[in-house]
């Protein structure tokens, strides 16, 4: 991808009109939540782009401004940097006539702003993938109906107790950064990631780039193939080695600020998550059929997220029908059912589980 020095400009006005946008959302907008762990993320989850903000005084101007930031990356000459910051201004854009009151279907939000086939997966893949996922079990030693072989392969391979899970994931956490660096990832040779156990929250796996932690909900039991998955999806070589490449890049002048920007809800958003969701097989780390057996799982769980997430917002009485469908087709425990529905059921964040399924879907495909 080739940068030009227009590119470098438009960049760091996107930024200002972003942050500017992301204050004014903070002040005035946010919707009253108990979801402190998202409210507090605001627009821009991440910032190191070391931009100021611009004021932005009402959602008109912020899209007025926007607007005119995208007919800029109309001119832009790279045919992969144009498209992919005419997404990235055009989802934010979208995020802005959204919050300002606009009416918009939860499927219009999924497709225009994060640029993804906005449908539910269907039965027959979900199916032929359970039935690939009861192979594989069965290779294990796991005999019984599906429910019965990831129940007994749960207990099996569980880590039981918070102050064993911080230890198995502090053990992780050192492998995963030895094979990370061996990649050559030198932006994570001084980088350490430490992890913390934390209850009554809205998710499994939360990373927090600025101070270095990621976030485990301790009221969910994993396995040990679970949390070697999340290490490798929120730290190594995953969200941590991601931002401090762009960090490291950003700061020595060879990409745009726009780098230095996570935002939720955008085309950045399937991309973002699907490279963390590769990190097992870019680190080489599938050691036995365990790992494949929890990537499988895993990916049975996305779809089942994904489409919950359609039910939830897309059917009448979506609320309780979503956690009927997760309770029959997800294999997720109570726990973990509870907090996938509180992060849907986070406005915000209504339609950003499709960014795990199609992400994965998107760059396992790349990947192979």
């Amino acid at each position: 991808m080739q940068y030009e020095e227009k590119d470098f400009r438009l960049a760091e006005e996107f930024c200002g009109i972003v942050l500017g946008t992301d204050e004014f959302y903070r002040k005035r907008q946010m919707e009253a939540s108990d979801e402190t762990s998202f409210t507090s993320e605001g627009l821009v989850p991440v910032n190191f782009s070391g931009v100021s903000p611009v004021l932005i005084s009402s959602w008109q101007e912020a899209i007025d401004k926007l607007t005119d930031i995208y007919h800029g990356y109309e001119k832009i000459q790279d045919p992969g940097r144009k498209n992919y910051m005419l997404q990235q201004v055009g989802a934010f854009r979208k995020i802005c006539l959204w919050l300002s009151g606009i009416p918009m279907s939860f499927r219009e939000i999924a497709a225009e702003t994060m640029f993804i086939d906005e449908n539910p997966v269907g039965g027959a893949v979900l199916e032929a993938r359970v039935k690939a996922l009861q192979d594989t079990l069965e290779k294990a030693g796991y005999r019984g109906t599906a429910k019965e072989q990831v129940a007994a392969w749960q207990k099996a391979r569980a880590v039981i107790g918070a102050e064993e899970t911080k230890r198995v994931l502090e053990k992780l956490l050192s492998e995963a950064k030895e094979k990370t660096l061996a990649l050559g990832f030198e932006a994570i040779r001084d980088f350490d990631v430490h992890a913390e156990i934390v209850y009554n929250v809205p998710y499994n796996a939360y990373c927090d780039y600025m101070s270095r932690m990621i976030y485990i909900n301790g009221e969910v039991t994993y396995t040990y193939d679970e949390l070697k998955h999340l290490v490798c999806h929120e730290a190594y070589p995953g969200h941590m080695t991601h931002m401090a490449v762009r960090q490291q890049f950003l700061e020595a002048g060879k990409i745009p600020v726009d780098a230095g920007l996570v935002l939720t809800n955008t085309a950045s958003s399937p991309i973002f998550e699907g490279l963390a969701d590769q990190g097992n097989d870019v680190l080489e780390w599938v050691e036995d059929l365990n790992d494949d057996i929890c990537r499988q799982l895993n990916q049975i769980q996305s779809i089942c997220n994904q489409n919950a997430s359609h039910i939830y917002y897309c059917e009448e009485d979506g609320p309780k029908k979503a956690e009927q469908y997760m309770r029959a087709y997800s294999f997720a425990s109570d726990a973990k059912i509870k907090s996938r529905l509180r992060y849907m059921g986070y406005p915000f964040r209504k339609a950003y589980m499709y960014a795990y399924w199609r992400g994965w879907e998107a760059l396992e495909e790349a990947w192979k």
